[in-house]
Order: structure tokens, then sequence, then C-alpha cells
């Protein structure tokens, strides 16, 4: 009986710090990406955008353009 309550004890407590620690990580994520021009509204289906071949640039949430690391050796190379 008690070997059951610390088990259960453990699970919630265990639990509860795994969720406590993934929303402290997609609240520094967001943070980081904040800082970096991309809000979170902008960042959802922002990867298609990104991995899209035909899109050389994509602007971000303030204006800046960023161009991927193949468009950019393309363009440099070529």
């Amino acid at each position: 009986m008690l070997v059951e309550l610390y088990c259960r004890l453990i699970g919630i407590a265990y639990g509860q710090i795994g969720m406590i620690q993934a929303c402290g990580g997609f609240f520094i994520y967001f943070v980081i990406m904040a800082e970096n021009g991309f809000l979170p509204s902008d960042l959802f289906g922002i990867r298609r955008a990104w991995d899209d071949r035909s899109v050389t640039d994509l602007t971000d949430s303030y204006g800046q353009e960023w161009v991927s690391m193949t468009a950019f050796v393309k363009s440099h190379i070529t």
C-alpha cells in the first residue's frame, strides 16, 4: 500500500517537473526567435517557405530578409 503511494507520488512529481521544463523550453525558444526577428505568430508554417527552392529570401517580422545557405552559396559560386 505504501509503496504504491510512493510510486504514484513520484510519477506525479516527475510528470509535473517534465511539464514545467517543457513549458520553459518552449518559452525560451520563442524568446530567442523573437529576439532574432521572428515573432511567435509568424513561426508556424514558416518551414515550408524556408525549404522552398523558389524562395531565395525570407522576410521576418521586422522586415529583415534572411537568405538560406543554399541560396547564398548558389549566388556566390555561380
